[in-house]
């Protein structure tokens, strides 16, 4: 089931030659252009919304008003905030490692480089390190290792200018194992980074 977006304002916006609504809400298409059908009420009557970027305003004790077309322009200096605080579709990356080290393996350079790129272009981007665990290792070193991996990448994305606070590790231990590929080394798990 597809999630759309549903935006709506309650103060009146000046726009380059657009004015919204004191109240309105917007119909937003999602991340695959889709759009749902939104149906406004309120307790003097009720409209439907169903094309990208419709739009309503709303008045109280008078139904709400005749449906228009807006633009991403308005919406974008409208609902600035709004959007910067809407949950994104993840964006997911798998980094290998040279066997049995912290090395990212060169096949996985790129990645990282995209992962970076994903953060930065985020204005309050979430970033997840996913740590596996080898079911073929034990628990001491495997773990020790992993950790030094995913601080050694966290270290990496700090000083591609990611904030601390907006990375965070998680260990999956035994719960989520990865097995090496095979015919590889053992030690030689992935790091997932997870963006959005």
């Amino acid at each position: 089931m597809r999630l759309w977006t549903v935006l709506s304002l309650a103060w009146l916006s000046l726009l380059a030659g657009c004015v919204l609504p004191a109240n309105v809400v917007v119909d937003l298409p999602d991340d695959e252009g889709n759009t749902g059908q939104v149906m406004v009420s309120n307790a003097s009557g009720n409209t439907e919304l169903a094309k990208p970027l419709a739009a309503v305003g709303l008045e109280q004790g008078v139904p709400p008003g005749q449906p228009f077309i807006t633009d991403q322009v308005a919406v974008k200096k409208v609902f600035a905030k709004v959007l910067e605080a809407t949950p994104r579709q993840p964006v997911w990356f798998t980094i290998n490692f040279d066997p049995g080290t912290m090395l990212i393996a060169a096949a996985s350079n790129a990645d990282m480089a995209r992962a970076i790129d994903a953060a930065r272009s985020m204005s309050y981007s979430e970033i997840t390190l996913i740590e596996h665990f080898d079911p073929g290792m034990p628990a001491d070193p495997n773990t020790a290792l992993m950790m030094a991996r995913a601080q050694g990448v966290a270290g990496r994305l700090v000083k591609a200018g990611i904030s601390p606070t907006a990375i965070d590790i998680e260990n999956y231990g035994p719960i989520a194992p990865v097995s090496t590929l095979p015919g590889a080394p053992q030690l030689n798990v992935p790091l997932e980074i997870v963006v959005r």
